[in-house]
């Protein structure tokens, strides 16, 4: 698959995300392999990069559970262009100075999922940890924070009256960086019977400054696409 993401699109140098991503599924050992590329561009700064991922299936019963465990690690390259930069002080020493950097990360996560009320609901939710380990080439390196994330979510599986399945997917995310506000997504997603989706969501921020904490509301989210390759139950989603 291939993403792209462009943000703050008033601006000419508005933040541009490139992704490509390929998984390979090797059902006899239950383990996925996959690979990330990407490239970030934010104004004067890039950042580029690779992973590698695995996965393994540690439980898929019978009744329906899954429990995955998950690696990944990969190599990063940041820069900042001292040439693209606009800066508050001319004289500023730092800002005309381009950098150039290297780092390695290593990440972890674990993912359930389950069928409930005979297999009219799938539940699911996951755990992982980015940067839960950060290696810097040199002291021009950016040292990275952790990052936590968290995500629950139920599929509820209906029926029109032709007989055809649709299925409405309520799903929460959660991100939590020491020192900085935490961020969750709260989203509703509709699946149609022809594989077409739309979702509608609501992002917040919560934070705690001096005694007290704010909740806040920040951005109206809007999702579409299409899925295939996933089954319920024998039926292509």
């Amino acid at each position: 698959g291939i993403t792209a993401r462009r943000q703050w699109t008033k601006f000419a140098d508005g933040p541009l995300t490139v992704i490509g991503r390929y998984e390979q599924i090797v059902p006899k050992y239950g383990t996925i392999l996959g690979v990330n590329v990407f490239t970030d561009r934010t104004g004067p700064t890039r950042q580029t990069g690779g992973q590698l991922r695995y996965a393994y299936m540690l439980m898929d019963d019978d009744n329906g559970r899954w429990l995955s465990v998950g690696l990944s690690g990969g190599f990063y390259q940041w820069s900042y262009h001292a040439e693209e930069a606009i800066l508050r002080d001319a004289g500023d020493v730092v800002g005309l100075t381009s950098i150039s950097s290297g780092s390695a990360d290593f990440n972890a996560g674990v993912y359930y999922a389950s069928y409930i009320n005979d297999n009219t609901k799938l539940f699911y939710a996951g755990f992982s940890m980015l940067q839960a380990v950060s290696v810097r080439f040199n002291e021009e390196a950016i040292k990275k924070t952790p990052h936590f994330y968290g995500n629950v979510g139920c599929f509820f599986k209906n029926h029109t009256e032709d007989g055809d399945e649709y299925f409405i997917e309520q799903s929460a995310w959660i991100l939590f960086v020491p020192n900085t506000p935490i961020l969750t997504d709260l989203t509703c997603r509709f699946y149609t019977p022809g594989n077409f989706w739309i979702g509608f969501g609501q992002s917040f921020s919560i934070s705690a400054a001096g005694d007290g904490k704010s909740l806040k509301g920040n951005n109206l989210l809007v999702e579409t696409g299409f899925s295939t390759g996933e089954t319920w139950a024998g039926k292509d989603l």
